[in-house]
């Protein structure tokens, strides 16, 4: 599952995911033998290891209580390398306390997500290729996705930009072909942040090369 340009679950990564389901002995039924128990732990700290990965606006659309999702924020904190081992076990802990199966259902359709990033990528390309052709859109892309108050200066940042990447001998003309689609994606997903419930809202917004 993709869900970033920086952060990616590779094919493997995802097959593993499909497989930890953590075990839970069944009411009536033989204990959990050593390497069951094992096994289960081991899925528990993967699940944890992989919400400390993925990007922090990510995680805020997960389904997290207050202390793990602190738990996890704070393990992205930490650099070195014995304290996040640390953190790490404590998230794992926190999680042999929850129902984590709805969690890993949810990463498992993280592939939502990427088709929703790739949706906005295909809409900023979209509009950058638009406004370079009818520089006038630009007045129907502000209303539409940028707040009143910002207008004015958004207004002329990306009317600045449009016409250095319209100059085909100017050398910055690369540079503001790039950053005409930063805006633009970062103006789309500002836009669908805004449209989320508080507790959902991305606090940053992934970064793209």
């Amino acid at each position: 599952m993709i869900l970033t340009v920086k952060h990616r679950l590779k094919p493997s990564a995802s097959r593993r995911l499909a497989a930890l389901r953590p075990q839970e002995p069944v009411e009536g039924s033989e204990p959990l033998s050593k390497t069951q128990r094992k096994k289960a732990s081991d899925a528990v700290q993967a699940l944890g290891e992989m919400l400390v990965s993925i990007e922090d606006y990510q995680l805020k659309k997960l389904a997290l209580d207050e202390v793990l999702l602190d738990a996890v924020m704070q393990a992205r904190s930490i650099r070195a390398h014995e304290g996040r081992r640390r953190q790490l076990q404590y998230i794992g802990k926190l999680m042999r306390s929850r129902d984590i199966e709805p969690l890993r259902l949810q990463l498992l359709d993280r592939d939502v997500l990427q088709k929703q990033e790739n949706a906005r990528m295909h809409a900023a390309e979209q509009w950058r290729i638009r406004l370079l052709g009818e520089p006038a859109t630009l007045e129907l892309w502000l209303a539409t996705y940028c707040e009143a108050a910002g207008r004015d200066e958004m207004r002329s940042k990306l009317g600045v930009t449009i016409q250095a990447a319209q100059a085909p001998t100017s050398p910055g003309q690369l540079k503001a072909f790039r950053e005409l689609y930063r805006v633009l994606h970062a103006g789309l997903l500002a836009h669908e942040q805004a449209t989320l419930p508080e507790a959902l809202a991305a606090p940053a917004e992934p970064t793209i090369d």
